[in-house]
């Protein structure tokens, strides 16, 4: 009797000192991740994306690339597996991953447990190149857990994000879920990391947006330039330099309608660009005379 008393002492003991786990998951539903998920939202700790902390993701790669068209709304899907307080930031990298910018700085305090995370800060409004934040701020009710895993899965986050108007051939979404009340994890630090792969063109009835990284706004009007220079070399070399047309023009004119091939296979016409600032700049192809 003696020692089953001890017994059952000793486990109340260890019981008192194992504290509650916190975690905290979601898997990114829309737009279509740029990995392989599991049911929990897996592998979701490492930054900026998430991924095989190796490194080893070729086999996770599911090669997803939304397209989808500058200046328009994009929806935003989370499925939340197991519920945390906090809340969601959406960034854009444009070149490279690692324009990214760093989770949020976040305010910290002791416990009995060790140093766990309060509150995140929050970009009001967002700077590039967040483009969304402070989504879903969610918390628990009074006498609930900052983390448990509900009986029957909670009902989706969805929301409509405002796209920049620039052209991106494969731009990274990253969507992070910050957490409240929660450890400092290894990796990871106190957000979850999802991304997903978007080739956003921009809508040429709306203008670019400005601020962002040089390839984003300077291809649309690279592809411009290019087609331009080709239809005034063609120009030239139908008129001449001393031709009626060019001859009967003075500076001020109001340019004539024309039309002539670009170098990407389509026709363009002056009109196409009624409203906007043109230029035209050309020079001789190499190894020709003049």
């Amino acid at each position: 009797m003696k020692h089953a008393a001890r017994f059952l002492l000793v486990f109340g003991g260890l019981a008192l000192a194992v504290q509650p786990a916190t975690y905290a998951h979601f898997k990114l539903l829309e737009p279509a991740s740029w990995l392989i998920e599991n049911e929990r939202g897996d592998p979701q700790k490492l930054g900026p994306c998430g991924g095989d902390p190796s490194g080893e993701n070729e086999q996770l790669l599911t090669g997803a690339v939304t397209e989808v068209t500058g200046g328009s709304e994009l929806h935003l899907n989370i499925q939340e597996t197991i519920f945390h307080s906090g809340h969601y930031r959406v960034a854009l990298a444009v070149n490279s991953r690692n324009e990214l910018p760093p989770d949020p700085i976040t305010f910290e305090k002791y416990t009995d447990r060790g140093v766990y995370s309060v509150w995140g800060a929050i970009q009001s409004p967002p700077q590039i190149p967040v483009i969304a934040d402070g989504l879903f701020r969610h918390y628990p009710a009074e006498g609930e857990r900052a983390s448990f895993r509900p009986e029957t899965p909670m009902s989706p986050w969805e929301t409509d994000i405002q796209l920049p108007n620039i052209n991106c051939e494969k731009c990274t979404l990253q969507v992070i879920q910050f957490m409240a009340d929660h450890g400092y994890n290894q990796p990871g630090g106190y957000s979850y990391h999802h991304c997903a792969d978007l080739k956003i063109t921009a809508d040429p009835s709306k203008p670019l947006d400005q601020g962002w990284p040089a390839g984003a706004v300077a291809s649309g009007r690279m592809k411009m330039f290019i087609a331009f220079c080709v239809m005034v070399g063609v120009a030239v070399a139908t008129v001449g330099v001393g031709g009626a047309q060019a001859q009967g023009l003075e500076a001020g004119d109001m340019a004539p309608a024309f039309s002539l091939p670009g170098s990407d296979g389509k026709t363009h016409s002056l009109s196409d660009y009624a409203g906007r600032t043109v230029v035209l700049a050309w020079f001789p192809m190499a190894f020709t005379g003049g």
